[in-house]
């Protein structure tokens, strides 16, 4: 037979009829009579359980069958009926006659869990961080009053485009001033030469990292401090200007009182950080998004242009417009000055200078810088308590160091507090400004005022409590229990102005929000209205927005952030979104769901 068949000339019945043929079942050979008496034979019973089961017949008297053997330790067991007797009652056991006293018994409640536990969880939960903090008592608020004889330093941030000069210009303004020691300028001149770019040795003084000197731009924020001529403090703020680092700025911006503009007066530079895509309108319009409204403007490198008037007059024509009308600042204060060269940074030029020839009756740099009012804190003392992290400096387990400003009402040593939006509870260890630190029990000297600190302060905070690692970052709040407590919101309204976008704002859009020292990703849920409240020309649930329009928007975040209403507090009111790389609107916050 092949091993192939044809199996077109296969006929069905053929088959069919031979696997009939095949007998598949083995032989069944009857068991020996050796072997059937180890044959085990179970009962049968019927499939109604009440039935009795069928007694198998008996042999013998004497001798019990293998049936019987089987069912001897069975339940259905033949036995001789039996008297039923009177079962009689085990006396419960005798509790002693304790007055008080409770026995314990197993609960009766169950719950739906699949928990093994036999008491059933109680219908109170422990009580999460966040309702102890709305609970919390206020108690008795000490009444402070801030002392007239200090003078709070005014903080200023130094923004503008790239290769504006603001580093060289605010290194050589501190030299001058006598806060940079002789022998620390004569290194940096002697560094920067070396490498071959001796035009950076005044720019040093404040990046002192080795990355931003090998790269020649400011990457972070450079904190110092100096005093001008007439006595005045002021903590300054160096912001890097490169696109890349804007959230740096911005991080730096929202600790200013004011804010310092520094623009390149070399043709083809100006119009390059101007134009869209520049730094020079975006820094100014985050810096007044940010609740900034004093503003001086230096006209930087003058003297690449010859100190021509012509060409500061037109700048300061341009800008003028700009931040007035569009930005929104409140006053504006132009001075012309070269950052490299050192003229009118401190003291007016000399006579024979060709700034002098049109420059007469106007001031320098620093008499622009004394001329700047600190903001009316008054309103801000009485307000509720609120704290703004914006760097952490030391996270252990029990202990936080941190910079903080005071962004409203008073903090002193020994308050407890609770660290927003996690309602962590913490006490106030130590606070310390401009290195005069205050330590709870710590005998001092000063006055008793001197441990108290107002809005407007900038603070280093010692903290005491439970802490877990990098758990705290940026835009964390200080805050007071009870009714002054800060209530975190993941879903709010705002209302904006969108920028020069290049790519329209829809639902759903992807952003970063910037809000005070906060960092976080966020999503437009919805798209409200165009032009919210003007009848006319108002539009409802918009597709898209467009460049320069106001709207109402909503937001929503991933986790609570610290935002309250712009009418109740403006610092916690006030937002930026950026995405992909560039500013796409900037407002302030409606109402929190």
């Amino acid at each position: 037979m092949s091993r192939h068949r044809n199996v077109r000339q296969l006929k069905l019945e053929d088959e069919l009829d031979e696997e009939e043929d095949v007998d598949y079942d083995e032989e069944e050979e009857p068991p020996s009579p050796e072997s059937s008496q180890f044959i085990y034979q179970r009962d049968t019973y019927p499939s109604n359980d009440n039935r009795l089961p069928v007694q198998p017949h008996k042999t013998d008297e004497g001798e019990k069958s293998v049936q019987q053997r089987g069912d001897e330790g069975g339940q259905y067991k033949q036995q001789k009926p039996k008297t039923t007797k009177p079962q009689k009652e085990k006396p419960s056991p005798v509790s002693p006659s304790v007055e008080n006293l409770r026995l314990s018994e197993v609960s009766k409640a169950r719950t739906n869990s699949k928990s093994p536990c036999r008491v059933g969880s109680s219908s109170k939960s422990t009580p999460t961080n966040l309702e102890m903090a709305m609970n919390a008592p206020l108690g008795q608020k000490k009444p402070r009053v801030r002392p007239s004889d200090i003078a709070r330093p005014l903080n200023l941030v130094v923004v503008g485009h790239v290769d504006a000069g603001k580093s060289t210009m605010v290194g050589h303004l501190l030299y001058q001033l006598g806060g940079v020691e002789e022998r620390i300028m004569h290194k940096h001149r002697q560094e920067s030469s070396r490498k071959g770019k001796s035009s950076f040795a005044f720019a040093w003084i404040l990046d002192e990292s080795e990355e931003e000197r090998n790269r020649g731009v400011t990457m972070d924020i450079a904190r110092t401090t100096f005093a001008s001529p007439s006595g005045r403090t002021f903590g300054l703020l160096d912001a890097p200007g490169h696109k890349d680092f804007i959230p740096n700025m911005i991080s730096g911006a929202s600790q200013a009182d004011a804010a310092l503009l520094v623009v390149n007066a070399t043709r083809g530079e100006f119009e390059t950080g101007f134009d869209q895509g520049g730094q020079t309108r975006e820094h100014a319009l985050l810096v007044r998004a940010l609740g900034i409204s004093r503003l001086v403007v230096a006209v930087n490198k003058m003297d690449t242009v010859d100190w021509s008037k012509e060409r500061y007059d037109h700048l300061s024509a341009i800008l003028s417009a700009f931040l007035l009308r569009r930005a929104g600042f409140e006053s504006v204060i132009f001075v012309p000055v070269s950052g490299l060269l050192g003229i009118n940074l401190t003291s007016k030029p000399e006579d024979g200078h060709p700034l002098s020839t049109w420059h007469l009756q106007r001031q320098s740099l620093v008499e622009a810088l004394d001329a700047l009012q600190l903001p009316n804190q008054s309103v801000a003392d009485q307000q509720p308590l609120r704290v703004i992290v914006s760097d952490v400096l030391r996270c252990a387990p029990q202990s936080l160091v941190l910079n903080a400003k005071v962004s409203s009402g008073h903090i002193e040593v020994g308050e407890k507090l609770w660290l927003m939006p996690e309602a962590t509870p913490v006490t106030v260890k130590a606070i310390s400004i401009d290195g005069a630190s205050s330590e709870e029990g710590t005998p001092t000297k000063k006055p008793t005022n001197e441990k108290v600190f107002f809005a407007g302060d900038q603070i280093t905070l010692s903290l005491v409590g439970l802490f877990e690692s990098d758990s705290v970052f940026p835009g964390h709040v200080l805050c007071r229990g009870g009714k002054e407590l800060l209530i975190p919101s993941q879903h709010f309204s705002a209302k904006i102005v969108t920028f020069d976008i290049r790519m329209p704002i829809l639902k759903g859009t992807q952003a970063e929000l910037f809000l005070h020292s906060l960092r976080v990703p966020c999503v437009v849920s919805r798209l409200c209205a165009i032009n919210p409240g003007a009848k006319e020309t108002e539009k409802r649930n918009p597709r898209l927005l467009l460049r320069n329009i106001p709207a109402l928007i909503e937001l929503r975040t991933e986790l609570p952030v610290n935002v309250e209403p712009f009418a109740r507090n403006k610092t916690f009111g006030r937002l930026a979104l950026r995405s992909q790389g560039e500013t796409i609107a900037a407002g302030v916050v409606e109402q929190c769901f």
